[in-house]
């Protein structure tokens, strides 16, 4: 059995932006064991949720903004106490609905 430990570091995978083929993999990993917690884990145990608006492409940098910002809260907020006993994944994803042209 291996441990975790929190180096209460906050890391940003793709500081650049530029997607990798790891990045990719990774969140396409996270997506396939959210859509299998559907069926496998009780309500109690999840949180699956998704807005769908219409907005202004320019309010799109703002968008990812607060998203950045949530994430840092939630991640000071999980990391703060030091009996840990679960591993969750918290994913967000903020996307166009628009077919690619």
């Amino acid at each position: 059995a291996g441990y975790l430990r929190t180096t209460g570091q906050w890391l940003l995978i793709s500081p650049s932006e530029i997607p990798s083929e790891c990045v990719r993999n990774f969140h396409s990993q996270m997506i396939t064991k959210a859509h299998r917690s559907i069926t496998s884990q009780s309500i109690e145990k999840r949180n699956l949720s998704s807005l769908v608006f219409a907005i202004h492409e320019e309010d799109i940098p703002k968008a990812k903004e607060l998203i950045t910002e949530f994430n840092k809260k939630l991640s000071q907020l999980m990391t703060a106490r030091e009996d840990k006993n679960k591993v969750y994944c918290f994913s967000t994803q903020f996307f166009s609905l628009e077919e690619e042209q």
